[in-house]
């Protein structure tokens, strides 16, 4: 990346790489949010079993967490519409 930072998902550079809403494209910042704004295109249901899941999988702090980057999600898409 531009920094000289490493792709988060890959381990590699990416000469190309850009920044999004001040988030580099490979980062894990960015995959969180991400990962929230797909979440709050879900039921509630399906975000609550998800959830679940990412508990289990990962502990009650990435849950928390993942609760946490959809409420900033939230709160930007409240924001922009201001």
């Amino acid at each position: 990346m531009g920094d000289g930072s490493l792709c988060y998902a890959c381990g590699k550079r990416h000469d190309n790489a850009r920044m999004i809403d001040g988030m580099w494209l490979h980062s894990e910042e960015y995959r969180r949010a991400c990962e929230a704004r797909f979440l709050l295109t879900k039921s509630v249901r399906w975000r609550m079993t998800y959830l679940d899941k990412v508990e289990e999988k990962r502990g009650n702090n990435a849950k928390r967490q993942l609760m946490d980057d959809m409420n900033v999600q939230i709160e930007k898409a409240i924001e922009s519409r201001k």
